[in-house]
């Protein structure tokens, strides 16, 4: 099992539920030319697309992993896996 991502949203039904959900994406290879992921659903149907993902969109997405930005109370960005405080 590689690396993936999972993309969570919120919704609200017909009826006026609101409702957490989410897509997870099983991720693959880079394609040749490097500008793209391969990535497909992590879902139990039977036929599963396979997705080509920005390649800077998801090594951003990695790399929030490794290197968190915290904000402080006042909304403002504190740094690098710096937590705040208080």
């Amino acid at each position: 099992n590689g690396p993936s991502i999972e993309i969570r949203f919120r919704g609200t039904t017909e009826r006026g539920t609101s409702f957490i959900d989410g897509v997870l994406f099983r991720m693959g290879d880079k394609t040749d030319d490097g500008r793209h992921y391969y990535a497909t659903s992590a879902s139990d149907a039977v036929i599963n697309a396979v997705l080509k993902l920005d390649a800077k969109w998801t090594e951003m997405m990695y790399s929030l992993l490794e290197d968190t930005p915290y904000g402080d109370i006042s909304g403002s960005v504190l740094g690098t896996n710096t937590k705040p405080t208080g």
